[in-house]
């Protein structure tokens, strides 16, 4: 009996690690870890790693056109993303300069939306959903001097938008298909200017949040209590 609710206990416990987890990652301290981030984007960008500070994302080439560096997470790495979820992106140190669009942007997107959120520093934040909404100035230094922190959520087909804790958008209609990418980036938008930014975190909350493992481990713990309940029956 003592067996039968020990499993039982574990087999709960790791059920509930299901249900609205967060799983965050730390740029200052983790780096770029290939088990979760790759570098995608046009080859002027560089991608540097300074411990305690974050990583770097720059193109400091005369390079023009529409140019991107970014950080991809690997959704590979997780369950299907479906149904409500909130992510938060933290930067500091961007530098967007130029007469163009060149911005910084935390990207996510899902059959039926195409959600960007994007930062001009040092003038406004603003989204970018076919065309652009929300327009909201922010105070100077932050993103730039400051970290600020983007903010994607959704609940049913409602997304919204934030800076620093504060909505400045939403809207309703954007569906709840699983995500099929999420990406950290700066972006040059027609000009030459050099761009940089600095993450510095990432976290994501939904109830499929959990690694693949997790899934392993409670079906694994599931088994064993069904194996002994078996064997106590029998004895």
């Amino acid at each position: 009996m003592k067996n039968i609710k020990l499993g039982l206990f574990l087999f709960l416990v790791l059920l509930s690690r299901l249900v609205a987890q967060t799983w965050t990652y730390d740029f200052k301290t983790q780096g770029i870890d290939s088990t979760y981030w790759a570098t995608t984007g046009d080859a002027s960008f560089s991608y540097t790693f300074v411990n305690g500070t974050g990583v770097t994302i720059a193109d400091g080439s005369t390079a023009s056109g529409i140019l991107n560096g970014s950080l991809q997470l690997k959704l590979s790495q997780f369950a299907p993303i479906t149904g409500d979820f909130s992510m938060s992106a933290t930067f500091t140190g961007a530098s967007t300069p130029g007469s163009g669009i060149n911005q910084v942007q935390l990207l996510a997107l899902w059959p039926g939306a195409t959600v960007v959120e994007v930062r001009s520093p040092p003038t406004d934040v603003n989204m970018w959903i076919g065309s652009v909404a929300g327009v909201t100035a922010v105070p100077a230094g932050e993103g730039t001097s400051a970290p600020a922190t983007f903010t994607l959520t959704r609940v049913a087909d409602v997304v919204t938008a934030k800076w620093n804790g504060a909505d400045f958008w939403s809207a309703s209609g954007y569906g709840s298909g699983a995500l099929t990418e999420i990406d950290l980036m700066t972006q040059k938008n027609g000009t030459g200017d050099p761009v940089q930014v600095t993450w510095q975190s990432f976290s994501m909350t939904s109830a499929a949040v959990p690694e693949p493992s997790t899934y392993a481990v409670i079906l694994g713990a599931g088994a064993l209590g069904i194996v002994v309940f078996r064997r106590r029956s029998r004895a």
